[in-house]
């Protein structure tokens, strides 16, 4: 269940002693097994459409936050989940990043993947921009002595 899914949580992890073409194809390898052809192909393609190719070579300690961002989603994106679990995922980014970050959500969308995001800012309005998109404000309940604040999703 968890090759068929992919997480891009809110602060994205990606692995300090790899490349960026190594944090992206991780999932590829560890899940899949896919050849080094077709993981090259996924990889660069969605370095590409997000304007990270120049930096398939560099660490994560070069990147900015934006860029460690699109990282984490890249990597997620290029595994191909059937659930893509998001953890505010326009947070951080500008109106521009946050649309190129949409155009790969709506792409998903198209492919089937489903979409479950967590959101703990108001970009609702975002979201509703998304095809067949329902935003629902959730009453979180509270355990022990630490209570939890509602979200959306």
């Amino acid at each position: 269940a968890r090759a068929r899914c992919a997480l891009l949580p809110a602060k994205t992890q990606l692995v300090s002693n790899l490349d960026v073409y190594s944090n992206v194809a991780l999932p590829m390898r560890y899940h899949h097994g896919a050849d080094e052809a077709t993981i090259r192909m996924s990889v660069m393609g969605i370095l590409e459409r997000l304007g990270l190719e120049r930096y398939a070579s560099y660490r994560p300690v070069h990147l900015t936050a934006d860029q460690h961002r699109f990282v984490g989603l890249a990597r997620a994106a290029c595994s191909k989940p059937d659930l893509f679990i998001l953890e505010d995922p326009y947070e951080g980014l500008n109106d521009t990043q946050a649309e190129r970050a949409a155009e790969i959500f709506r792409e998903l969308l198209d492919k089937g993947t489903g979409l479950l995001v967590a959101l703990t800012q108001s970009y609702s309005e975002r979201l509703a921009t998304l095809p067949n998109c329902r935003v629902q404000t959730l009453e979180l309940v509270s355990t022990g002595s630490q209570p939890l604040t509602g979200g959306s999703i």
